[in-house]
């Protein structure tokens, strides 16, 4: 990976989060504004950026290529979910503690700022490989993150499968069969998608930028334990890894995905599934370490990538 351009795009993301920030300050966008807003991109625009991944006329994707991604996919959460593991029993968090951490360091923003990052390095048409991975976030988010993020309550959580169907998984699916069979799609529907992508990125961006700004972020940088937890989740999963793709005879580019979807910080979905199931300020904390890891991500995915 070119630490460079990351970097450059990570200033480009981090400008558009201020922007969101700023706008939130400034009374422009109202907690309404921005519910509604992050409401479209996840149901309407990231599902039309993933799909346009696949309708690029220039590709020269190789099966093996997609075959190296998959299992990547699967090193990747067999890795977060091995590691949330090790870290709360070492750290000897209450129950309800454990399973808080464990959803922030399994589940990342791989959607928000994933594809825009992929798509800044590689191009357009390597948005398809991301596909992947949101749609493995998305079947363990809705079973084993359900799972966790019950835990911490004591109302009883029942599992609805229903759940699956959801715009990410649909979008991914039907990504990853259009590539798989090559169906061709008419230029009209390809703009379309590529339209409607092209604004999940900045409003994505700047919907982050709002959340940080509904956050005290004073408070959010207080305590030892959150620095510990900035260290694991920011750093030393991302070392390990490329030390993990560094041993791996697979192709370049799949592997700096790899990297990139290992940087990335805690995700929204964690926040709202910690509000829905936990109901004991949860939801708080997560929001708090959203907003940390997002910020210290400006720094840290270039420092990974020029590591990598």
């Amino acid at each position: 990976m070119d630490s460079l351009i990351l970097l450059q795009q990570m200033l480009v993301l981090c400008a558009m989060m201020a922007i969101g920030f700023a706008a939130f300050k400034a009374k422009i966008l109202n907690q309404g504004g921005y519910q509604n807003i992050a409401s479209m991109i996840v149901k309407i625009l990231n599902p039309f950026i993933i799909v346009s991944g696949v309708l690029s006329k220039k590709s020269d994707i190789s099966g093996e290529a997609v075959w190296q991604n998959l299992i990547l996919v699967f090193v990747l959460y067999g890795m977060l979910t091995a590691v949330s593991y090790l870290y709360v029993k070492i750290r000897r968090f209450p129950k309800r503690e454990q399973r808080m951490y464990q959803l922030m360091l399994i589940f990342s923003n791989v959607g928000f700022m994933g594809i825009p990052l992929v798509r800044a390095m590689y191009g357009n048409e390597y948005v398809i490989f991301v596909a992947f991975y949101i749609l493995g976030y998305n079947v363990l988010a809705y079973t084993y993150g359900i799972y966790l993020a019950s835990g911490m309550s004591d109302r009883a959580v029942k599992f609805d499968i229903r759940k699956l169907l959801n715009p990410g998984t649909i979008a991914s699916v039907t990504a990853i069969l259009i590539f798989a069979f090559k169906i061709p799609v008419s230029a009209p529907v390809a703009s379309l998608c590529e339209y409607m992508g092209n604004a999940a990125i900045p409003l994505s961006m700047m919907m982050i930028g709002v959340s940080l700004a509904r956050l005290d972020l004073k408070r959010a940088f207080q305590g030892a334990e959150n620095y510990i937890f900035l260290m694991v989740k920011m750093l030393a999963i991302p070392i390990l890894a490329v030390l993990i793709v560094r041993q791996l005879p697979f192709n370049t580019r799949i592997l700096g995905i790899f990297c990139i979807t290992a940087s990335m910080p805690v995700g929204g979905m964690v926040g709202m599934m910690a509000e829905e199931y936990g109901g004991n300020g949860e939801g708080e904390e997560c929001n708090k370490a959203i907003a940390m890891t997002t910020i210290l991500s400006a720094v840290t995915v270039p420092l990974v990538s020029l590591f990598f």
